[in-house]
């Protein structure tokens, strides 16, 4: 999907060169507020994505890819056995997620993870599901309606 002008801002649906589908967007500030910057990603907040994870089929080239788009850097893996190692993503100073080799055959995917409310400690919900579901869930979350038939966005570096 090409980008598409909605209210919260300009989104497009793009892919990685390994195959896995997500959103981007430019976020329109909310009024009077010209230096806001994104809350979407929050590790600790409640109805905020708390983790990002790709399960790349090339983990190589994805890793490549992320680093030169959006600035990742990978400080540091903890190896997992035969699946290879698991990636930590950071951005801005800050960890949102891993990548790791997938273990099936298929493409790649975005796993996404949200805290949710009333959650005491580290309990959130996991998605093993698609950007289009994650994003869908998050803006019902916020009592957001799905515009236009195309779901809200996240944010996937977290500012």
């Amino acid at each position: 999907m090409g980008p598409v002008d909605i209210a919260p801002g300009r989104i497009a649906m793009v892919s990685d060169p390994t195959g896995a589908s997500f959103y981007i967007m430019n976020p329109n500030p909310p009024p009077g507020q010209k230096d806001a910057t994104s809350d979407v990603f929050e590790r600790n907040a409640v109805q905020r994505v708390s983790g990002n994870e790709l399960s790349a089929s090339d983990l190589q080239r994805a890793k490549v890819f992320y680093a030169k788009h959006f600035g990742f850097t990978f400080g540091h893996e903890m190896d997992t056995g035969k699946q290879g190692p698991y990636c930590f993503i950071e951005h801005g100073g800050r960890e949102i997620g891993a990548m790791m080799r997938r273990s099936e055959s298929g493409a790649s995917r975005w796993d996404f993870a949200f805290r949710t409310k009333g959650t005491i400690g580290a309990a959130f919900l996991y998605f093993n599901k698609t950007a289009e579901d994650a994003a869908k869930f998050y803006a019902e979350s916020l009592g957001q309606a799905n515009r236009n038939g195309l779901p809200l966005f996240l944010n996937l570096c977290g500012g």
